[in-house]
């Protein structure tokens, strides 16, 4: 090894160990700080503009703890992006394409594709034991997991949160029970995906062995997690809505919301009757601004710095030092955040499909580090196969080896659905047709994944066939 570069790690080797002894000592000279973050959909966002402040005013974050959008915002700080890093993800993620279960075109199968010949419409119809079965939410939230499984990719060999740059916690529902489970270990990105699957919205997600909501139902702004990481101080970030007057409710949809909003806002008031003297609450004012608001960002953060200087008086008092503050930062990035070595891959298999064309679709095997864009490209090949409802992964340590999980759940229409459809063609002259068609596809038949499709199209024509394929 060259001398040069033995020089430059000795150097950096000491600046560590140097900033981490500082650090401690800093650390038993002022009091443990938290950042509590709540949950709010889109006006989470919000929670960017308060870091970016506590960052460009030298105020140290200890410990974090977040619940749903919070828990997003969270996880990303705790897990060493900057300020600056998460304002820009907020800024250019396309929301749209996150919180929509579409595979792109190109990645869909010749067989999805030809699934909208003849039909104006993708609504399916889906039937078991005679009765039509609706869907657990609006959406599978497919793409939301992939995305926070790519920003969370550095974080898949830590097994503890304890163990992030800067220690977290956050919070979900189980859907059985009704308790808050608090995630405190474990793979990051499915307890984030796990704490805001929003009911209606997003299915729950199942997470060692908890079918898990959004954990705004239970403890939206968890306060007490804070302090049971040891925070002598709160900063803490209300984004919650107010409920709606009732001549505004005019839907079922609204109610659903409003139930939540009550919820929510019953247990914000009861943690933030625990706030001490030294505390400090932010509640950025948010009017116009809702839980789906997720295309003005830049508005959002501004609330939010805006609500964090209006509090200067009050954290300042908590600001580090040039020299501490620089310290600080070192601890922080000195973490280290290496892709795991695969020990095993497992595969957790709800479909009729064989397991083994799941594992050869996987191309990580054991003995490959671990490669976020790799593993999420391939199960966006499987998902455009149209056979899964969902398909998540997760890295976990099991007996001193890191384990590959792969957990694909077949869609209900496994079950067999109908489509209905209408089909116009014209040359714009003299020629058109209209014809009107349904089918009725029952797939996974067997362990190849077969289906058998049955259709019927009649106008100018009437059509009747019948495939296996």
């Amino acid at each position: 090894m060259p001398r040069t570069l033995c020089k430059y790690i000795i150097v950096f080797s000491l600046l560590v160990i140097s900033a981490f002894s500082v650090q401690a000592q800093t650390l038993k000279q002022r009091p443990k700080i938290g950042l509590v973050l709540g949950g709010g959909g889109a006006k989470g966002i919000a929670h960017v503009g308060v870091i970016k402040v506590l960052e460009e005013n030298h105020i140290p974050v200890d410990v974090i703890a977040g619940t749903s959008m919070g828990a997003i915002i969270g996880s990303l700080y705790a897990s060493g992006y900057s300020a600056d890093e998460i304002e820009n993800i907020a800024r250019e993620l396309d929301w749209n394409d996150v919180f929509n279960d579409k595979t792109a075109r190109s990645r869909a199968t010749f067989r999805r594709k030809s699934d909208d010949f003849g039909f104006l419409t993708s609504y399916k119809v889906t039937f078991r034991d005679g009765k039509i079965l609706l869907p657990e939410g609006i959406i599978q939230g497919q793409n939301l997991f992939l995305e926070l499984s790519k920003l969370l990719s550095g974080t898949r060999g830590i097994g503890s949160f304890d163990d992030l740059p800067i220690p977290f916690r956050l919070v979900a529902t189980d859907l059985e029970t009704g308790d808050a489970v608090v995630m405190k270990d474990g793979d990051l990105a499915s307890a984030v995906f796990g704490s805001m699957a929003i009911p209606g919205f997003i299915p729950p997600v199942e997470r060692e062995g908890h079918r898990l909501l959004d954990g705004g139902l239970v403890n939206n702004l968890p306060i007490d997690l804070a302090r049971e990481l040891g925070a002598d101080i709160v900063i803490v970030v209300n984004v919650g809505s107010d409920p709606k007057p009732a001549d505004e409710i005019g839907n079922f949809i609204d109610v659903l919301r409003q139930t939540q909003i009550l919820l929510t806002q019953k247990n914000t008031t009861d943690q933030i009757k625990t706030m001490q003297d030294g505390d400090i609450l932010l509640e950025p004012e948010l009017e116009g601004l809702g839980i789906s608001s997720f295309g003005q960002a830049d508005k959002l953060i501004a609330q939010g710095e805006t609500a964090a200087r209006q509090s200067l008086a009050a954290l300042k008092p908590l600001a580090l030092g040039e020299r501490a503050w620089v310290n600080h930062l070192i601890a922080r990035v000195s973490h280290p955040q290496l892709s795991p070595v695969i020990d095993k891959v497992e595969i957790e298999n709800a479909s009729k499909l064989s397991d083994e064309i799941i594992r050869v679709g996987i191309s990580l095997k054991p003995g490959y580090v671990f490669d976020a864009p790799q593993i999420n490209n391939d199960i966006d090949k499987l998902y455009g196969t149209g056979i899964f409802e969902r398909i998540t992964y997760d890295v976990g340590q099991i007996n001193n080896q890191h384990v590959l999980t792969v957990k694909a759940k077949a869609k209900d229409s496994s079950d067999g659905y109908f489509r209905f459809g209408i089909a116009l063609d014209s040359n714009l002259e003299s020629e058109s047709s209209f014809n009107l068609g349904v089918s009725y596809t029952k797939p996974q038949i067997n362990a190849w994944g077969g289906e058998w499709r049955t259709h019927l199209n009649f106008g100018d024509k009437v059509i009747l066939g019948s495939e296996f394929y």
